[in-house]
């Protein structure tokens, strides 16, 4: 799955943070691994770094509803992966709203249907 975007930075030639996360999906059995105990600290990670621009891999939605709470100056952008919607894990992009804006943004499975949530390539 592939997030395309189209972004625009507010402020010219400004230097940008960016930052990419893998969090692991909350569901997985990580023991004292586990999202419930790593949450914090990832939270604390993503706050401490300030990126205008966060991109997060295996997410699910209700981590993805933590870091909207917890960086309130974003938008977001990314679906699930089993729906289109909700379900499965996330490729989502945050975006600072006060220094980048969206032009355009979707989700495209690399598949021979693009457009068909959780559809594969050949191969895969």
């Amino acid at each position: 799955m592939i997030a395309a975007l189209g972004m625009v930075l507010a402020m010219g030639n400004a230097s940008l943070t960016v930052m990419t996360y893998n969090l692991r999906f909350a569901t997985a059995p990580d023991g004292v691994d586990a999202w419930p105990n790593r949450r914090e600290a990832a939270l604390g990670l993503v706050k401490k770094h300030a990126p205008d621009l966060l991109a997060v891999q295996e997410a699910l939605d209700s981590q993805i509803l933590e870091l909207k709470a917890a960086l309130p100056d974003h938008e977001v952008i990314g679906v699930g992966r089993d729906d289109g919607l909700t379900k499965g894990e996330y490729s989502a992009i945050f975006f600072r709203r006060s220094r980048l804006g969206l032009r355009e943004g979707g989700t495209r499975w690399i598949s021979d249907q693009p457009t068909n949530p959780g559809s594969l390539g050949p191969g895969a």
